[in-house]
């Protein structure tokens, strides 16, 4: 009779544990979710304040509206602890953030390549003409009468000597920073997440995380 006892009890919590479960991992899920998806909301408002406008791709700004208007509807359910449709919600918050931070850091990347092409190609003369090691440099040791000689180089462009090395970090660091950003973006590890069908949360976070570098370099 006791062992008959037992066995129904254990049964009982064995029936009660997955429901238990369940509750909790949507709970918890919903929570870690509602944090990151301010983080990244906060960090998105800020892209679209100082770029929004310029964004050729101007559906980044209707996809933007529609990604608060969605955290909206999924905090909603958060705050009345409907953790089921919360977590569902979040969940496709970040599904769309994922599209979007990905047209962001692309515009980002076509934006950084063209100012670091319509700078560099001056730049480049201005480190080959303006360098200590070059024909000009060597007017600098030489004596001069302001009265009868004539300056071999402009006196205004003068500071490009002593801005030399500067600009030379300058190009250098943001190649760098540009052919980073580039890396990720073709990251074979992004691509392969992103087909799959089913996708787990630290998949999602890890890519929109990836997207957020993106820009971050750019």
């Amino acid at each position: 009779m006791k062992k008959l006892i037992s066995i129904k009890i254990l049964l009982f919590f064995t029936v009660l544990m997955p429901l238990n479960t369940y509750s909790i991992s949507h709970a918890v899920y919903s929570q870690k979710d509602y944090n990151y998806s301010i983080v990244k909301l906060r960090m998105l408002r800020i892209i679209m304040s100082n770029f929004g406008s310029i964004f050729p791709d101007k559906s980044i700004s209707k996809e933007h509206k529609q990604i608060q208007a969605l955290f909206k509807e999924a905090s909603e359910q958060f705050y009345g602890q409907n953790f089921v449709k919360s977590a569902a919600k979040f969940k496709k918050l970040k599904m769309d953030l994922i599209i979007l931070y990905e047209k962001i850091a692309k515009n980002y990347l076509n934006r950084t390549k063209a100012i670091l092409d319509s700078t560099s190609k001056q730049s480049l003369n201005i480190l080959i003409q303006y360098s200590k090691k070059s024909e000009l440099a060597k007017y600098f040791r030489k004596p001069f009468d302001p009265l009868t000689d004539k300056k071999a180089y402009d006196p205004k462009k003068f500071h490009y000597f002593l801005k030399n090395q500067k600009i030379n970090n300058y190009i250098k660091k943001g190649y760098k920073k540009y052919h980073e950003a580039l890396y990720i973006l073709k990251d074979r590890e992004i691509t392969f997440l992103k087909r799959r069908k089913v996708k787990t949360h630290a998949a999602i976070n890890f890519i929109i995380v990836k997207y957020s570098r993106i820009i971050v370099l750019c």
